[in-house]
């Protein structure tokens, strides 16, 4: 059975999620793919938790799975992200040893339901052009394009924004 999602709390190891997120993110870095997750600093993890509620899924004590999401009262980086009815998802991640369990759809299933719960009519994430397996998972889901953005140089690539309509 897969453990409900929780916020993070104050006393959960930042230094431990942000491993988690280089260990996640480390395939991706692997295909030359410079996502911020892949070497972002506790500082940087800190700041991003910051930026909406950060939710873990965690089990005996480690957390296993982590997304942040941004509600739609916050502003945010591009056109889209701004808007007052859209809420967006970052830092999405699995720890490696635990994926292929549904960590990942149970912990999106939850923030669709809180992205409505706030209020969004749309909930929005952003991925590499080039992560092909990630735009096919997210379009399974009911996601769809519905722009592109470029990040450079914090990143090395250009991103397609993906939303969902919340109905």
């Amino acid at each position: 059975m897969i453990p409900t999602p929780r916020r993070l709390a104050d006393d959960d190891d930042l230094d431990a999620l942000t491993d988690l997120l280089h260990r996640a993110y480390a395939p991706l870095a692997a295909q030359g793919l410079r996502y911020w997750a892949t070497h972002q600093s506790v500082d940087d993890t800190r700041r991003r938790c910051a930026e909406g509620e950060t939710w873990v899924i965690a089990e005996d004590g480690r957390i296993l799975a982590t997304a942040t999401l941004a509600p739609p009262d916050r502003s945010g980086n591009c056109p889209l992200y701004a808007r007052p009815d859209v809420a967006h998802v970052h830092q999405l991640a699995v720890d490696p040893d635990h994926q292929g369990r549904g960590l990942a759809h149970r912990l999106m299933d939850h923030l669709e339901d809180r992205a409505r719960a706030l209020g969004a009519a749309m909930i929005a994430l952003d991925t590499s052009e080039h992560a092909t397996a990630l735009i096919g998972t997210y379009t399974r889901r009911g996601y769809h394009q519905v722009g592109e953005a470029d990040w450079r140089p914090q990143v090395n690539y250009r991103s397609v924004l993906l939303g969902k309509a919340l109905r």
